[in-house]
């Protein structure tokens, strides 16, 4: 018989987002992922910019391959985004 083994993250309301900054600490708290820096590329269609960090020190390496990455469009981050789940 099928069961509910575990529980996942609900994402808040939309209303409740903030469309400057971004925040996501990973279940450990150990790494901090953020959406900063939003702009229109194209007609609604926004990018972020990214910064990673691990125990409150920002990960420089990590961010230069990001930001490569994002180069010209940047990051999607929809209002369900929850980057730590493996679900």
């Amino acid at each position: 018989m099928p069961s509910i083994s575990e529980l996942g993250e609900v994402p808040p309301p939309v209303e409740a987002i903030s469309w400057d900054r971004r925040e996501f600490p990973s279940p450990d708290a150990e790494w901090r992922l953020v959406f900063h820096g939003p702009f229109e590329w194209h007609m609604g269609a926004t990018g972020w910019e990214l910064a990673l960090s691990r125990n409150g020190k920002a990960d420089r390496e990590a961010e230069t391959r990001l930001s490569e990455i994002g180069k010209g469009k940047g990051f999607r981050c929809p209002p369900d985004t929850l980057p730590w789940s493996h679900l």
